[in-house]
């Protein structure tokens, strides 16, 4: 049997999210998931993250991002039915609870206690510094040790420092994170994808409505940039999102937009990459690699990056955003490593498209088309998004990412989302 390394720590509500995930998916792959504690402060000691030590993952975020981190949040919570207590979030020092599980050297042990310690801090919504908590959840499992003798253990101090270390040089920067067979898959939405690595198509992206006999029409709004790698991914499965839920019929909007505009504007980096830690950007690299294989879809991550896509954003509107053309860019750019920042690149696309090229490119320069492009991008900050790509059905929030399109599947069916408040709590992922 394989065995998958699940790094967590207790203060994570996506690694509780995890948690109550694996004992399914290891009876599906036929496979064992070694727990590893870690302190998620610990790695982002380690990889220098900006948010430091003690803080969280949305310190550095721009409002809008961290807004919507607290709706994904919210999501996520509601779609996998994790039971949750209003208002508890990742605020709590989870020292003495990681060490208390390091300290138990039995793995299955280990793993009932980790479960009820997620619980209460979660859901029951207790003080995880209190070492009475800490000896009730020993007690409730039947463990019969003395919480303060063991978590004082120079050994196991020591051993949560060297799991936490340790995990940092593999490259795990946050969590959950799970390894096999050395390769790092962060975050519950990497699950379908560590599936696939292990040969198995039954783990796929979470889909709540897959069946509706209700002919109705929406609208379905995609915001995106030829200068993204993840518009790329998520323009190439659009044909498969509209498949999946017919009979429904979907108005699909197409805006580009101009992400470094978007970032400016949101006093954000313009290169989000160039702020990032090393072990992130490194995994991201890798991650984009394990998307296009993921998707069966050809990948080339472009030597001109940060690519300038203004002219092509412009050709695009002025096209009346023409799918022959819009395709063309998005392979040139990410599939077959030319630089769409180049008048005569953009003019042999639009020919190839079947267009007029002087005709697109003098219309590109246009005050109107300009414009446009701005209004784009205002509307796409009004609406909350802070990149790309990003969705929305009909007037509803937003939905960041191609790595969720399966929510926008369910909304396109009619899946009901979270509660209007939640997109302004004040929840914030330690992820």
């Amino acid at each position: 049997m394989r065995e998958i390394l699940f790094f967590f720590d207790i203060v994570c509500p996506y690694a509780y999210t995890a948690t109550t995930l694996i004992n399914e998916l290891s009876l599906k792959l036929n496979v064992r998931f070694i727990w590893r504690p870690v302190l998620l402060g610990g790695l982002y000691q380690a990889t220098e993250a900006p948010q430091g030590a003690a803080g969280s993952a949305t310190d550095p975020m721009s409002n809008s991002k961290r807004m919507y981190s607290a709706l994904d949040l919210a999501r996520t919570l509601k779609r996998y039915r994790v039971p949750y207590k209003e208002g508890v979030g990742p605020t709590q020092r989870t020292l003495n609870a990681m060490r208390l599980l390091t300290s138990i050297p039995d793995q299955n042990t280990m793993i009932l206690l980790a479960h009820r310690l997620f619980n209460m801090y979660w859901y029951e919504g207790r003080d995880m510094t209190s070492i009475a908590n800490l000896q009730e959840a020993t007690n409730d499992q039947q463990i019969p040790i003395d919480v303060i003798s063991n978590i004082e253990q120079d050994r196991v101090k020591e051993e949560l420092k060297t799991n936490t270390n340790s995990a940092a040089e593999m490259g795990v920067f946050g969590v959950p994170t799970f390894q096999l067979d050395g390769k790092l898959f962060f975050g519950v939405d990497s699950i379908p994808r560590l599936a696939a690595k292990l040969g198995s198509t039954y783990v796929q992206p979470l889909r709540l409505c897959t069946h509706t006999t209700i002919t109705r029409r929406v609208r379905l709004t995609f915001f995106y940039d030829y200068a993204s790698p993840w518009s790329f991914f998520a323009f190439s499965q659009l044909d498969k999102v509209l498949k999946s839920v017919s009979p429904i019929q979907v108005n699909v909007e197409f805006v580009p937009v101009l992400t470094g505009g978007i970032f400016r504007t949101l006093n954000a980096p313009t290169v989000p990459v160039t702020v990032m830690p090393k072990a992130k950007v490194s995994y991201y690299m890798g991650n984009m690699m394990d998307t296009s294989e993921y998707l069966k879809l050809p990948y080339t991550y472009s030597s001109h990056f940060p690519l300038r896509s203004l002219l092509a954003l412009r050709a695009d509107i002025v096209s009346g955003h023409n799918i022959k053309l819009m395709t063309s860019l998005f392979s040139a750019a990410w599939q077959r490593d030319l630089d769409i920042s180049k008048q005569e690149i953009v003019s042999d696309l639009v020919e190839e498209a079947g267009l007029n090229s002087s005709n697109i490119l003098t219309s590109a320069q246009t005050d109107s088309v300009k414009s446009q492009l701005r209004a784009n991008n205002e509307r796409a900050v009004a609406c909350g998004a802070f990149g790309v790509p990003t969705f929305q059905v009909d007037n509803g929030r937003i939905v960041w990412g191609q790595d969720r399109l399966n929510i926008v599947e369910d909304l396109l069916c009619g899946w009901t989302d979270v509660d209007g408040d939640d997109n302004s709590r004040s929840v914030k992922s330690k992820l």
